[in-house]
């Protein structure tokens, strides 16, 4: 039904990330699902601020995303479930949207919120990417 799962993840927040992969692994099994594990780097809102951050700030900080994700996807993905990782600095929502479009995304599987009131609010960027996507969207509460 689903061949690829587009999974926005933040690394870091390692126990929200770890629960959203697993529940998209016991996901994709069934499927024989390829996972793409994405994280955003947002974009600093203001681009004054650039002037002022140390030489090669941006390369280094997502140096550091990409090496935190190669640490956190090999060791929970089960052996014969193809998964892949994408990161990208942006706005949130937009890019994984373009991402998921660019590679034929089926399903993007999103992390409700809210987890001290267990109710059922809506970030931001979820919000959007629910408004704005043409693909299927799964809103997974905790």
């Amino acid at each position: 039904m689903f061949k690829k799962i587009i999974v926005p993840i933040d690394v870091q927040q390692d126990t929200r990330s770890l629960a959203i992969l697993e529940k998209a692994i016991n996901f994709a099994k069934p499927f024989s699902s390829e996972i793409h594990i994405v994280h955003i780097v947002p974009c600093l809102l203001n681009r004054v601020l650039d002037e002022y951050l140390p030489q090669n700030w941006n390369k280094k900080r997502l140096l550091k995303v990409k090496d935190k994700l190669s640490a956190i996807t090999p060791k929970n993905i089960p052996n014969g479930l193809k998964f892949t990782t994408h990161v990208s600095k942006g706005n949130v929502h937009d890019e994984i949207l373009q991402y998921a479009y660019k590679e034929d995304g089926d399903l993007i599987m999103l992390f409700a919120i809210d987890t001290l009131t267990k109710n059922y609010i809506l970030g931001y960027n979820t919000r959007e990417i629910l408004k704005n996507s043409t693909i299927s969207v799964i809103i997974v509460r905790e």
